[in-house]
């Protein structure tokens, strides 16, 4: 701080943002698990939880609860639902466990998504999944055969900045999995 109080190092760094950090984790395939002391927010610093509850996301309910609100919240809103918040016993005996639940149950579902091309393309997705009927879904049940289709829907949102023709590339990596695919739009509103 200065002499005035202010904080100067904001000017040095830049943090990202909560969505930036969601990009990054869909980018990367990454999933993140908030492991939550047995104690309760009181013995590990209830004010930082109630005040980051209280201004950036709004979800303080009761004092035993917060912890477990605030990271479902802030999963949901900012990271793309790119992670869980589970409980730890004394001792932390189930971490163990914990991992390789939320491990099976990550690569037990399929989940395709678009990285790059949002600014100006949306993208639905549908499959069947494991029925015959197709809906709109982004995420399915691996299937045991291992086969799998998607159909791809893609709106032109906005003509492209320059309003000449413009090509993008999209991949479209599939979570669970190390598979991506690469499309090629050729955008063009004239």
């Amino acid at each position: 701080m200065d002499v005035k109080g202010f904080y100067y190092d904001e000017l040095h760094f830049n943090y990202p943002s909560r969505k930036q950090i969601g990009d990054c984790l869909r980018k990367e395939d990454i999933s993140v698990i908030f492991a939550l002391s047995p104690k309760t927010p009181m013995e590990i610093g209830g004010f930082f939880y109630k005040l980051v509850c209280a201004v950036l996301i709004n979800c303080y309910k009761t004092e035993n609860d917060l912890p477990e609100k605030m990271y479902t919240k802030l999963i949901k809103e900012h990271l793309g639902n790119r992670g869980s918040v589970v409980k730890l016993r004394d001792g932390y005996t189930n971490l163990g466990q914990i991992i390789e639940t939320k491990y099976n149950e990550i690569t037990s579902v399929l989940q395709v998504f678009a990285t790059g091309g949002s600014d100006i393309l949306k993208f639905k997705f549908y499959s069947a999944c494991d029925t015959n009927v197709m809906r709109n879904t982004d995420t399915c049940k691996r299937p045991a055969d291992g086969k799998l289709t998607y159909i791809l829907e893609a709106e032109l949102l906005n003509c492209p900045p320059s309003g000449d023709q413009e090509i993008r590339e999209v991949y479209f990596p599939l979570k669970g999995t190390n598979e991506k695919k690469k499309f090629r739009f050729i955008l063009n509103c004239s």
